[in-house]
């Protein structure tokens, strides 16, 4: 018998825009109906056009390795072109990436001491570093990304806020939103596509630490020329941590943050780089995520569901802070929602 069930997607971010594609595919004839408290689609992965740069850029720079298979997938093995390669500014000269294991370990759990179980799983996947392709965003993850998976959604509902639920015994029998309530037939099943942070203000139950990114874009004139003509270093004894050069801006990334930075170091630091003293400060943007991930440590991973299912029989999550033991990223966003559909 075919499905004919109605699927509520709550989050229009990569983990609940994949999981509308994959129950569309899988059930042709149910209808998805996705809602997002923001007036645009993307969650932390969302496109902005910066005033004060004048273009185009993702909410922040996103990195992806050719190992992350489904990500990989969805964006194009071809544009996989930029190698792992990272920077000493003090010795003016490129260090093995073997050594930089520490750097990357910030990068990805972002926080110095992750668990041990989440390292574990990072090196089984990624090592050996050395020969592996990285994409990186620049203001491109909506066509690349996410903007196709819309489609999938019967029903698209933005400025919808989640605000509560009522329940029957052990199952939801309605959703109340800032624009009105939903109610659900018993046949009808909830996903939670919303990020730690909000589900925790709902349901309590993930008291979670959060660790903070910050993100600078410095527009330039023409995309600068780095060390061996790469376009994506990773910064060893300099602030800056991560330096991205796209065509219209160049973007640093800076994660753990403990401190307030300042933007005309951080350009310093890329001229000294490129052994080019420039004679004006380009305009700039930054983005301060105060709530970018959970902190991937023991104590915060012991706390993350290890399961889709939660105490509502016709309720369940997604998204990379319900992936026990693995790092919060665009892949286990995408895993978190093919792990949802195989409950459904």
């Amino acid at each position: 018998m075919a499905n004919k069930k109605t699927y509520h997607i709550i989050g229009a971010g990569v983990a609940g825009l994949y999981t509308a594609k994959l129950l569309k595919k899988k059930h042709p004839r149910s209808r998805v109906i996705v809602y997002e408290s923001a007036e645009k689609i993307g969650g932390r992965c969302m496109e902005n056009f910066s005033q004060s740069l004048d273009c185009r850029t993702d909410n922040a720079t996103h990195v992806v390795l050719n190992c992350n298979a489904l990500t990989r997938n969805l964006i194009g093995q071809d544009k996989f072109v930029h190698k792992i390669r990272f920077w000493d500014l003090e010795k003016n000269a490129f260090v093995p990436v073997w050594r930089c294991l520490k750097e990357s370990r910030l990068a990805v759990f972002n926080t110095p001491t992750p668990d041990w179980r989440a390292k574990l799983f990072l090196y089984r996947k990624l090592f050996p570093f050395l020969g592996l392709r990285a994409y990186f965003s620049a203001g491109t993850l909506g066509k690349d990304l996410y903007l196709p998976l819309v489609h999938y959604a019967d029903e698209l509902r933005l400025g919808w806020v989640w605000k509560g639920i009522h329940a029957q015994q052990d199952y939801l029998s309605e959703l109340i939103f800032n624009r009105g309530k939903v109610t659900l037939t018993p046949d009808d099943v909830v996903v939670s596509a919303i990020d730690s942070y909000a589900y925790n203000r709902l349901f309590g139950g993930y008291d979670f630490a959060y660790q903070a990114i910050d993100n600078f874009f410095f527009r330039t004139s023409m995309a600068l020329t780095l060390p061996s003509a790469a376009k994506m270093l990773g910064l060893i004894k300099a602030q800056g941590q991560w330096l991205f050069c796209s065509p219209d801006y160049a973007a640093v990334t800076i994660s753990h943050v403990t401190e307030k930075f300042d933007e005309r170091a951080i350009w310093q630091e890329i001229c000294t780089l490129r052994h080019y003293n420039s004679a004006f400060m380009p305009r700039f943007d930054r983005r301060h995520f105060p709530r970018a991930t959970i902190s991937q440590d023991a104590d915060n991973n012991r706390k993350r569901p290890s399961s889709a299912q939660t105490f509502y029989k016709n309720l369940f999550i997604c998204g990379d802070w319900t992936m026990k033991n693995q790092p919060c990223c665009i892949e286990t966003a995408l895993q978190s929602a093919r792990r949802v559909c195989r409950f459904l």
